[in-house]
């Protein structure tokens, strides 16, 4: 029996995962970064912040770390494109059919790497916000974040899973001792080996839960 959902955003429910590089590509184009660098350093961080993702893409490709000034200076370009992409956003296939047949009957949360402000601009935007319980972005961590939600609303851990694209997901998932679930969209970083169940879209999930 499964009581409790969480859900990844980007490359779970939402095709954004193209859309975020171009932001990337954005926010680091004064660089002159190769640009296959940075799109396999996106995949290597999925399911994190922008902010840890910028800093990191800058330490590995150039061996220091950015200032506080300059990383910030970064994150606000990416924001931008990132607001501006906002409407070409498309949920992916069989997402909205998922998310109506559980809002009733499982209690279902989002849990992502996005700025919180901006998770939920964007969940305004496409009508979403009613599908969720609640919507927990950034600067909270995924594993603290589950852990309080579980607690707050008395979810027994046997009973819920994470579903999500990234090595982020995975670990939040076993700090909590929770079973995962990994969506093998294109950029995934999971451990297919170690998740409780592998799905190519939402609504596999359904006869099992």
């Amino acid at each position: 029996m499964i009581s409790g959902i969480f859900l990844d955003f980007d490359g779970v429910i939402m095709n954004s995962m193209a859309l975020k590089l171009e932001s990337y590509f954005f926010a680091l184009d004064e660089f002159e970064f190769v640009r296959d660098e940075i799109q396999q350093l996106q995949l290597e961080f999925t399911g994190q912040s922008r902010n840890r993702v910028l800093d990191k893409m800058i330490a590995h490709i150039t061996g220091a770390p950015p200032s506080e000034g300059e990383l910030q200076r970064l994150v606000d370009k990416f924001t931008e494109h990132d607001e501006a992409s906002r409407p070409r956003m498309e949920l992916l296939p069989g997402a909205q059919d998922f998310l109506d047949a559980v809002q009733q009957s499982h209690y279902v949360a989002l849990v992502t790497g996005t700025p919180q402000f901006a998770i939920d601009a964007t969940l305004e935007h496409h009508n979403l916000a009613k599908s969720f319980r609640d919507v927990c972005g950034t600067p909270r961590v995924k594993p603290e974040i589950l852990k309080t939600l579980m607690e707050t609303h008395s979810l027994n851990v046997v009973e819920c899973i994470m579903v999500g694209d990234g090595r982020v997901d995975q670990l939040a998932a076993d700090t909590n001792n929770m079973r995962f679930v990994g969506m093998a969209c294109q950029g995934a970083s999971f451990e297919p080996a170690l998740a409780w169940k592998v799905i190519k879209s939402l609504p596999e999930l359904l006869p099992v839960i």
